[in-house]
């Protein structure tokens, strides 16, 4: 057997044969149109059978390159845990985002478990069965919402994939939506609300064994009347309130007023605006 990192041409300047240092398997380099060395593994131990092998790659990656297709591609999961991982070190930063746990959640509960080691360019054939997927795991009809969410996600895997030459965009699935839409909550009736608060009142009032759970019951029921009166969603727009948001104001009738400002996110991009 030839010694480890000796090299092979196949052919001159175009298609070269090596060894690394902890494999005994042939590797091939192959130069592609744009001068680029591209790296392929031949699996193959014997030399003639690796020569074989590099000549078949050598010839796919030129019948490619006419056809303006990837050159190399990657595995499904390889790419998306790539995103889980660029997704997960933007927290406790600006650039976080509420909905990245939730596509973080989808790539690693539902996408990654269908398509696993599923090679990008065969990622359009195997889109046709994903939802029925997810819809059977969630044992129920995928509303319009819910795959909204599934879509969003695998577009950051599939757009990271073209931009990386894994895949073109003739490869790439037609995402269709056809969940049902969800259907509005309806609001409370006056008589409703004033039913709940009073209950949530006195509830709040019954003696407790722990104190901090007296002092938690207080706290919901200041928190429900502050949402109710206000019009501040429940959530993260109401967490993001500390002492420096409230500010002191008069009403036109002189009445004095306290003044919440609330930093909300609109859309996708998280575009951030302050209401009062």
């Amino acid at each position: 057997m030839d010694t480890p990192l000796e090299l092979r041409t196949v052919i001159a300047e175009k298609c070269l044969l090596f060894q690394r240092g902890d494999s005994a398997r042939w590797w091939v380099n192959i130069r592609v149109d744009s001068g680029k060395w591209e790296r392929f593994s031949t699996g193959k131990t014997d030399i003639e059978e690796a020569r074989e092998r590099a000549l078949e790659l050598f010839y796919e990656v030129k019948y490619k390159a006419e056809k303006n297709e990837p050159l190399i591609t990657r595995s499904f999961s390889s790419i998306a845990k790539a995103i889980i991982k660029q997704l997960e070190d933007t927290k406790g930063t600006d650039a976080w985002k509420s909905v990245y746990k939730s596509y973080i959640e989808v790539i690693k509960n539902y996408q990654i478990p269908f398509f696993k080691g599923t090679k990008l360019d065969n990622i359009k054939k195997s889109y046709s069965g994903y939802l029925s997927y997810v819809a059977e795991q969630m044992g129920s009809k995928l509303k319009a919402s819910t795959i909204s969410t599934h879509h969003a996600a695998l577009k950051l895997i599939l757009n990271n994939a073209v931009e990386n030459g894994y895949v073109s965009h003739a490869g790439l699935p037609v995402l269709k939506n056809e969940g049902t839409e969800s259907e509005q909550r309806p609001s409370f009736e006056i008589s409703e609300y004033r039913s709940m608060i009073q209950k949530l009142r006195h509830w709040s009032e019954q003696p407790t064994h722990r104190q901090r759970d007296k002092e938690t019951r207080e706290l919901l029921y200041d928190y429900v009347l502050m949402l109710a009166y206000t019009g501040i969603r429940a959530g993260e727009e109401a967490h993001r309130i500390t002492w420096q948001n409230l500010s002191f104001d008069n009403s036109k009738t002189g009445k004095e007023l306290i003044v919440i400002s609330v930093l909300k996110k609109k859309g996708r991009k998280g575009t951030q605006s302050w209401r009062k």
